[in-house]
């Protein structure tokens, strides 16, 4: 590809416009070459890019087929490894042979410590799902949220238009337990209320947004609300301890009656709770009588051991089809769960 050369003598006899169009076309049959050989070793890349991939796809298959019918021909020879019975004999033969041995009185014994021992630790295993069930989490997440808080998952500002605090107040055992304070909103005229306050307690497992969605239509009555997370859960201090049926979870009730008294000026106070919330109200009120104005429960548990062991029969041994009535020995397990749950919540 070469470039045409003009003298100056050659541009004034031809002239200067006839001159420029024809530079012009020299200059677009250039480009135009260019483009054509930019073109041609595309092609030429994306070929050998295709022909490349391809004889990789083919030895990778090649070398699938190869492991595929060595792993058949392995399985399908018999080895001691794919015989499960006597894979179980083979190494369990040394153990069970000494028991032929012993005397009937010491082998009944080892039996039923046997048995015991694996029930104590099934049954602890339970119980730690239920301190710790699917939906228990620290933080606020925003992940896996039911689908009746409404969308009520930020914060009152954000959801509701609601002005609010981040507080932060002493719980039992040194914990620092923290929530949100809501005060009458400055539209409601009626401000005869604000010294009765609410607070709000979630169940296990949740937060402080358990009571979101509720806030507006008690702010709005002229009532202010202290929304907060129990000890373990939220952004309250805690160990990944999971909730305890009550037992530590009333004394963060009271701690958060006695914040709104001290620092906030209530007179009265309201307790607001849900499931476990609701029985840690109740039982706050029985530990220290008068110290709650009035409590509105909804779904409390009357005994933790009994809640326990109708969810442990109700999610676990109710997906088990039993042939008639349930062994003597899941009914047993249940009990002693029940049990294991009360050694660890200290009850």
């Amino acid at each position: 590809m070469g470039m045409d050369v003009y003298s100056v003598g050659e541009i004034r006899r031809r002239g200067a416009p006839s001159m420029a169009k024809e530079l012009k076309a020299g200059s677009e049959r250039a480009l135009a070459s260019l483009r054509n050989v930019r073109s041609s070793s595309f092609n030429s890349l994306t070929d050998a890019q295709k022909n490349f991939l391809g004889e990789v796809k083919g030895k990778i298959k090649t070398e699938l087929k190869s492991v595929a019918a060595e792993a058949e021909e392995f399985i399908s020879t018999p080895h001691l490894l794919f015989r499960p019975v006597s894979m179980i004999l083979a190494i369990g033969l040394p153990l069970i042979f000494p028991l032929f041995f012993i005397p009937l009185k010491i082998l009944l014994g080892y039996i039923v410590s046997f048995l015991l021992w694996y029930v104590t630790l099934v049954a602890y295993f339970a119980t730690e799902v239920a301190m710790k069930p699917p939906w228990y989490r620290t933080g606020l997440s925003l992940k896996a949220q039911p689908s009746y808080w409404k969308h009520c998952v930020h914060n009152p500002l954000e959801d509701l238009q609601l002005e609010f605090e981040d507080v932060e107040f002493q719980g039992a055992e040194g914990r620092t337990l923290r929530g949100w304070f809501v005060p009458v909103p400055e539209y409601v005229e009626d401000k005869s209320r604000e010294k009765i306050m609410i607070v709000c307690v979630h169940g296990a497992g949740r937060d402080r947004r358990a009571f979101l969605r509720h806030s507006q239509i008690f702010a709005e009555a002229g009532y202010p609300i202290l929304m907060f997370d129990l000890s373990e859960h939220g952004l309250s201090d805690g160990q990944g301890l999971g909730f305890s049926f009550g037992r530590r979870e009333k004394l963060d009730v009271l701690s958060s009656v006695r914040y709104l008294r001290k620092a906030r000026g209530a007179e009265r106070v309201v307790v607001v709770g849900t499931s476990t919330g609701a029985s840690s109200a109740i039982l706050a009120e029985g530990l220290y009588p008068g110290s709650i104005d009035a409590i509105i429960a909804e779904n409390p548990f009357t005994r933790p051991a009994d809640l326990f062991r109708l969810h442990l029969n109700e999610y676990a041994w109710s997906k088990i089809e039993w042939p008639g009535k349930d062994p003597l020995f899941v009914s047993v397990l249940i009990f002693g769960a029940g049990d294991v749950a009360l050694d660890r919540i200290g009850l």
